[in-house]
């Protein structure tokens, strides 16, 4: 794995690296690497080497997990 050379680069459009997007959803970045191991949480795709979440794909997965939370059981 080559090793980068200075500033990271700013995110995509509407998106947030795993650190960030880690913050947003209040995970650690440890589950976030670990989910991605595993196929589970949000969705996540790589730019220039970098894992990138969509924001709008950090908040459907925080919906869908309240929604599970206030569901009556059944």
């Amino acid at each position: 794995m080559p090793i980068r050379k200075g500033p990271k680069p700013n995110p995509p459009k509407d998106c947030l690296w795993i650190e960030q997007a880690a913050k947003h959803i209040g995970a650690s970045l440890y589950s976030l690497r670990r989910w991605r191991l595993i196929e589970y949480g949000p969705v996540s795709f790589k730019v220039g080497g970098y894992v990138a979440y969509k924001i709008a794909d950090l908040d459907a997965y925080l919906e869908a997990h309240y929604q599970a939370a206030i569901a009556p059981d059944p």
